[in-house]
């Protein structure tokens, strides 16, 4: 029988997220199971997303019942050879924190290996008293029914979380993480982050994007489709109608004056059948990002973890917003963050006048500590699939 890796997933698993996830790194020897738990979470938010799910390695799971004999299944697989069960499930809400105490009880004293992953890629801002205040308010004003709803998801943040003590293995990225996954009898695993392991597999798989003079744009699901915005009950505060003329007509002058062509890397949660028209016609790519900022000149994000490739291949950034945007302050706070972390700029697109006549150089110095800092601990090593395969399912 084959090894199995499975993946609890609290949020609709679209197919993008497979080679996102680095699922597709596992040898043969491997079986990987993806239990989509998002329409017992919340199945409005996983309805609202517009990508497709087809992956028949992608149980949907609609219900406790049925959550409660996936369980059971592979607590009995386990007997048969080595499993490893990575919990993705945050407790945010009452039945989060059900289902938490549902995976202890139906995996407790089984051979199942339970991972924890800490390898955002990126680091994690503090708010401000403003931010905080305009978070409580819906971002917009304070607002008494988000502040409740923000109460409510600390006070579950807070409650017991009985599948942390059945964690036998933590894997880490970066020297920024590596402290807080440093705890007695768990082992530590040395990784990367999802894109620097898409980085170093990216040596064995074959793409055929060809792409010279270009410049990739990292595209958000919003306002065209919808994104996590729609979970916080955050407002979105870019709109179909201004968002995209101005970023066309700020994308001609970056075309102009580099000489070169802007195209769209897709995020994973968009339908890209119709983005192109909403770009201006210019080619629009989905599960390639790696591939199209190796062969780029300039990278434009709103706010991406992807800009890791950016770093990873020393491409300069263009940490870009609009006036629609300045009083977004998650938006904001990120770019103010990521630019000054890598030494990139901030550039307003409603602002084309302020763009530099020659692409600024990278800061290389500033480049390799966010590299160390945030996406690997082993730069030349195995992917992260590799080191499951090894350390836990004894490959």
């Amino acid at each position: 029988m084959k090894h199995r890796y499975i993946i609890i997933y609290p949020w609709k698993f679209v197919d993008a997220l497979y080679g996102i996830y680095g699922f597709d790194c596992f040898s043969n020897q491997t079986e990987v199971l993806v239990l989509d738990i998002s329409r017992i979470l919340n199945k409005r938010f996983s309805d609202s997303i517009a990508a497709p799910s087809t992956l028949k390695n992608v149980r949907k799971v609609g219900t406790l019942r049925q959550l409660v004999a996936e369980l059971r299944e592979v607590r009995k697989s386990s007997c048969d050879g080595g499993v490893c069960v990575n919990y993705l499930v945050p407790s945010q809400s009452l039945i989060s924190v059900f289902i938490n105490f549902i995976c202890f009880f139906q995996l407790r004293n089984s051979e199942v290996k339970v991972l924890t992953s800490i390898n955002y890629g990126m680091p994690t801002f503090k708010e401000n008293k403003r931010s905080k205040l305009l978070s409580a308010g819906g971002n917009h004003g304070f607002s008494l029914g988000n502040f409740l709803k923000k109460v409510y998801s600390f006070f579950c943040a807070r409650l017991p979380s009985p599948m942390s003590s059945l964690v036998t293995h933590t894997l880490v990225a970066g020297k920024n993480f590596e402290v807080q996954g440093s705890t007695e009898n768990i082992e530590i695993i040395k990784g990367h982050c999802h894109n620097y392991e898409r980085y170093l597999f990216s040596g064995n798989q074959a793409i055929t994007v060809k792409l010279t003079d270009t410049i990739v744009f990292l595209d958000a699901p919003g306002p065209l489709f919808r994104g996590d915005y729609t979970l916080s009950g955050n407002k979105v505060h870019k709109t179909i109608d201004v968002w995209y003329p101005s970023l066309c007509h700020f994308f001609d002058r970056l075309e102009e004056r580099y000489d070169a062509k802007v195209v769209i890397a897709a995020h994973y949660k968009s339908d890209i059948s119709t983005l192109s028209d909403y770009f201006g016609g210019r080619e629009v790519f989905s599960g390639c990002t790696n591939k199209l900022i190796s062969e780029s000149k300039l990278v434009v994000t709103e706010q991406s973890s992807a800009v890791a490739f950016a770093v990873i291949y020393k491409k300069p950034i263009f940490f870009v917003y609009s006036d629609e945007l300045k009083e977004d302050v998650f938006v904001m706070r990120f770019s103010d963050n990521m630019a000054k972390l890598l030494g990139q700029m901030k550039i307003n697109a409603n602002q084309i006048d302020s763009i530099p006549s020659v692409i600024p150089q990278i800061n290389e110095s500033a480049y390799q500590n966010y590299k160390d800092q945030f996406l690997t601990s082993d730069p030349t090593g195995q992917t992260n699939a590799q080191l499951i395969e090894s350390k836990i399912l004894g490959l």
